[in-house]
């Protein structure tokens, strides 16, 4: 094993354990098998991708299942996530993606549940780039359907996040430390946006130009957006 895929495992560990301290992959608990997370290999055509039935908080470097853009199981130290076609579809439609983050966060999974998409409304805090064009609703099919994939999939071909429709989000990155990051600020959008309504109050949209100003700066800086 090269140098560069045993840091990628213990990177990929490190993002587990954080997202089930965050309530990322369901309530917060280290015994949650709730959602994956995958990550190229630099330079490579294959995929590291969290096993089947394994919690994101106890995963251990040499968990992760190897396994090509095409799908197919390189590896023999287990069964890959059933999420898998999701993230080999979109590793071969973006080149330029590094790692997927499919999360069941508490805030996004109640848009996802209420078919209601989430508004660009936070500059600091939940801001992000990615979201400043909204966070749309990629409707439903069935879990590791290779027809939730290609949905998904195209959802993504110009945006880095969506909500899958009764089920969570979908967050891509350069790396999975990005899309880690990214997947955080959807679910701490979707909170801001679901206490707004709470008040009776109709969240305000950030103006267009603040919006383009964000995205440029993110480009420039070489992120997916």
């Amino acid at each position: 094993m090269s140098e560069v895929e045993q840091d990628l495992r213990e990177r990929l560990c490190k993002v587990g354990k954080l997202m089930c301290d965050e309530g990322l992959a369901g309530k917060k608990s280290l015994y949650l098998a709730g959602g994956n997370i995958s990550a190229r290999i630099p330079g490579t055509n294959r995929v590291l991708i969290k096993p089947t039935g394994y919690s994101l908080g106890s995963l251990k470097p040499e968990d992760f299942i190897i396994v090509d853009t095409d799908g197919k199981t390189i590896s023999d130290n287990g069964k890959p996530s059933s999420e898998t076609p999701m993230h080999t579809t979109i590793y071969r439609t973006r080149s330029d993606v590094g790692a997927v983050v499919h999360a069941h966060p508490l805030y996004c999974g109640i848009f996802s549940l209420a078919g209601i998409e989430l508004l660009p409304i936070t500059y600091g805090g939940g801001g992000h780039a990615a979201l400043m064009r909204g966070v749309r609703i990629i409707p439903w099919a069935r879990g590791g359907s290779q027809e939730l994939a290609n949905s998904a999939a195209n959802e993504l071909k110009d945006r880095s996040a969506a909500l899958l429709e009764f089920h969570g989000s979908i967050v891509i990155g350069k790396t999975i430390e990005q899309a880690y990051h990214l997947s955080s600020k959807l679910e701490e959008s979707a909170e801001f946006q679901w206490r707004v309504i709470a008040l009776g109050k109709q969240p305000r949209v950030l103006p267009e130009e603040i919006r383009n100003r964000m995205i440029e700066q993110a480009r420039q800086w070489g992120d997916l957006v």
